[in-house]
């Protein structure tokens, strides 16, 4: 049986430039694996931010396990270390060594002495294949290493919740396969994610449900089978079969 993560009631984004990210959408996220696809410009990095509020919706409510986030006393830096989210582009400090980008937020937000901190980096360095980097600058790195990085940073936080924004999409092509297998390894461990992605394989093999979204609104949501073998709306249909080339 799976626990509901987060609600998200009628709600509406307008961005400043009047464009509508977001249209009266209502959305139920469980825990376990879920992956959000659809066309680009269609609104899913949009629903990733307002889980962790990195916007606000212009209109209507988010919940985190039915605790309204977007309360004005709700302790949101708290909610940020049970929450955490991966980006696209890595947001490592150059300037830090491998092990010093690991540990900053440990000591500064979790209070960890440098001992512990770097234990549990160590830890996770060695969960994501790169002990051997620790001592290396990011920009000793390939692009694939470093969001390997930026995914073990995020797991010495230990979080309830990761939130991952098309997290190969900045790859060259060859570095995808193992940020991937990665990911793969944290849904056999039962870490709940939530996967905004472009990378369908992939969607079907680690997904418990898939959510499929276009021009703001919920177009379908269920297994991946169901979404991908069976999907019950043509702009589903549509949206996979553009992704299939036929030269």
């Amino acid at each position: 049986m799976k626990n509901n993560l987060f609600k998200l009631k009628n709600i509406i984004k307008e961005f400043e430039d009047g464009t509508i990210a977001l249209n009266n959408l209502n959305l139920e996220i469980n825990d376990g694996v879920t992956v959000i696809i659809g066309p680009s410009g269609s609104g899913k990095s949009t629903i990733l931010r307002l889980l962790n509020l990195l916007e606000k919706p212009s209109n209507g409510e988010v919940l985190y396990k039915d605790q309204l986030i977007t309360d004005k006393d709700f302790k949101l830096n708290k909610y940020r270390q049970k929450v955490s989210m991966v980006f696209q582009n890595f947001n490592l400090f150059p300037h830090l060594t491998i092990i010093e980008n690991l540990n900053l937020a440990q000591i500064d937000v979790l209070n960890k002495t440098q001992i512990e901190a770097t234990n549990t980096s160590i830890k996770y360095l060695e969960a994501v294949g790169l002990f051997d980097k620790i001592n290396n600058y990011p920009n000793q790195l390939s692009g694939g290493q470093k969001q390997r990085i930026a995914i073990a940073r995020t797991l010495c936080m230990e979080p309830d919740v990761i939130l991952f924004d098309e997290p190969t999409s900045a790859l060259d092509p060859e570095m995808v396969k193992e940020v991937l297998l990665v990911m793969k390894d944290l849904a056999e461990k039962g870490l709940s994610m939530v996967i905004v992605t472009h990378e369908m394989t992939f969607a079907k093999k680690v997904a418990d449900e898939v959510i499929v979204v276009d021009k703001g609104e919920l177009i379908e949501k269920g297994s991946p089978n169901n979404i991908f073998n069976n999907p019950k709306n043509i702009r589903t249909s549509k949206f996979l079969e553009a992704l299939t080339i036929d030269l």
